[in-house]
């Protein structure tokens, strides 16, 4: 059985213009929202801002933590630090565009 994973959505479409901050604990009831997943558990801790303008949205993303999932090699339980940084940018409009 899926797992809601409504906590972690944002309503984006009725944000005023500017910048909003939004942090996350991510942990095992997460990932069960996803079928197949090979994580167990974890201690994650995921921040965003999100700056909605005009035409665009930019936001920036940070995750840092552990989680639990079992090793493709010796099938041991393993423990896996992550860390790391996304800057994703939504363009509004209909035209399409070539942009990265």
């Amino acid at each position: 059985m899926k797992k809601s994973t409504n906590a972690f959505k944002i309503p984006f479409a009725g944000l005023k213009i500017g910048t909003h901050d939004y942090e996350f604990d991510i942990d095992k009831t997460f990932f069960e929202a996803f079928e197949g997943t090979l994580i167990d558990d974890a201690n994650v801790k995921a921040t965003l801002v999100l700056d909605k303008k005009e035409t665009m949205m930019i936001v920036d993303y940070t995750v840092d933590g552990t989680v639990f999932t079992t090793c493709d090699r010796c099938n041991d339980p393993i423990e896996l630090t992550v860390n790391g940084e996304l800057r994703i940018i939504y363009k509004f409009g209909l035209e399409e565009s070539e942009d990265e």
